[in-house]
């Protein structure tokens, strides 16, 4: 799709015409493409119960970024616990996540298993596990 391919600093014309406008009334601008990153992790903050402290991180999707993310974002969420009786437990909400980079996901899930843990195995077509 030409309004959509191109690399960032390219530009395109788009030609509109308003709904109220005669048939031979167009307009046009030409649009800057740029490069748009979008963050996985969407929300991290605490809950608290009585003497009970989760910190709540939402994620919508894994990449490059999201383990970095995630670990900063639970440092502070438990610096801030701290001053209370610490945290008592994490929730990663996972709904609405489509997915996205394997190694992203690991690395994530690595943050909260054993040393040494397997956290994927796959067989076939030349899939190797990671580990």
């Amino acid at each position: 799709d030409a309004f959509r391919d191109g690399p960032p600093g390219s530009t395109v014309e788009v030609v509109f015409r308003h709904q109220w406008a005669l048939e031979d009334e167009e307009e046009s601008v030409i649009l800057e493409r740029k490069a748009i990153r979008r963050r996985d992790l969407e929300l991290a903050t605490l809950f608290s119960s009585g003497d009970k402290t989760i910190a709540y991180l939402r994620l919508s999707g894994f990449s490059r970024e999201t383990a970095g993310d995630a670990n900063l974002a639970l440092r502070i969420l438990d610096a801030a616990a701290s001053q209370q009786n610490g945290l008592q437990g994490i929730v990663l909400d996972l709904r609405s996540n489509p997915g996205g980079l394997l190694e992203a996901a690991v690395q994530l899930a690595a943050q909260f298993a054993p040393p040494g843990s397997t956290l994927v195995t796959a067989q076939g077509r030349g899939i190797m596990g990671i580990d």
